[in-house]
């Protein structure tokens, strides 16, 4: 699919009506279907490039850590996904959505915290490696 028909589609989308049609459903006003949309392209995107890098890793660590990173990426997009995309079948928004936002804050750290790691094991010695990811 081109860019064109993305944007296409999404026109099409936007002049069917379906925010309107929505809003006589009762769908609370948050709802956001094109972020969960996005979430989950992000989702699947660094899936694959987690994939790849654990794939070609070859026991180099960092390469592992930037995997690492990527597959907390993932768990964030994903909570993402269910947080707007569950509003969209089930109303009013249950305990489950606030959990999974609850979870981006948490995934997002994880993967600062893998790239913060594998930038430590290309550039620093072994010493102030150590030091770098015991205060990260």
């Amino acid at each position: 699919m081109t860019v064109d028909q993305v944007i296409e589609t999404a026109r099409a989308v936007a002049s069917s009506g379906l925010p309107i049609h929505l809003a006589k459903l009762d769908v609370p006003a948050g709802l956001e279907p094109m972020t969960a949309f996005t979430d989950a392209i992000l989702a699947v995107w660094t899936a694959a490039l987690a994939g790849v890098l654990f794939a070609r890793s070859d026991g180099r660590r960092a390469t592992r850590w930037w995997g690492l990173a990527f597959v907390a990426t993932v768990v964030t997009s994903l909570a993402g996904v269910a947080y707007h995309g569950w509003r969209v079948f089930f109303t009013p928004i249950v305990p489950l959505t606030l959990v999974a936002w609850k979870v981006v804050p948490i995934a997002t750290a994880i993967a600062a915290f893998c790239l913060d790691a594998a930038a430590a094991m290309l550039w620093l010695s072994p010493r102030r490696r150590n030091i770098v990811i015991s205060f990260t």
